[in-house]
């Protein structure tokens, strides 16, 4: 017997997915533009708005926000470029790991894939901990809004 997956985006009219426009801003944007300038920074309750109503678990989405944290105040300390690139490349196989378990959608794998992606582009080490600290500031906006939008979803303000 075959179980829906929670996160397919059709419905049961068999519609085709849902477009995520905030993710598809992001990913139109961010290849060009630094986590910090105007136009990404005002995607953030976008998306956090869009993911909040993916049924991404909150303990999930802080647990890596919790991380990406962690490694951008290691990568503070670290002088070592490789040791950061590695961090980055575990943090992305949790992500897979967290979807296949469907406790995150598969588009806020797409937003930590292609945020992941623009730091590992990095052409230094200076510039690689420059993004992940830009990063770090995003995606805290981006939880902020996610778990205001998500208890709001649910009753809770």
């Amino acid at each position: 017997m075959s179980y829906p997956n929670k996160f397919s985006q059709g419905n049961r009219d068999n519609q085709p997915p849902r477009v995520n426009e905030a993710l598809k801003k992001f990913r139109d944007n961010i290849s060009t533009k630094a986590f910090t300038h105007n136009d990404i920074l005002g995607l953030n309750e976008e998306l956090g708005k869009s993911f909040a109503g993916r049924d991404d678990t909150i303990t999930q989405v802080n647990k890596f926000y919790n991380l990406v944290r962690v490694a951008e105040s290691q990568s503070a300390q670290n002088e070592e470029l490789a040791k950061i690139q590695v961090k980055l490349h575990v943090l992305k196989a949790q992500i897979a790991y967290a979807t296949a378990r469907e406790t995150l959608s598969k588009d806020f794998k797409e937003f930590f894939d292609i945020s992941i992606t623009k730091i590992l582009k990095s052409n230094n080490l200076t510039e690689m901990k420059e993004s992940l600290k830009a990063f770090t500031t995003f995606f805290e906006s981006v939880y902020a809004y996610f778990y205001y939008h998500t208890k709001a979803n649910k009753g809770g303000y």
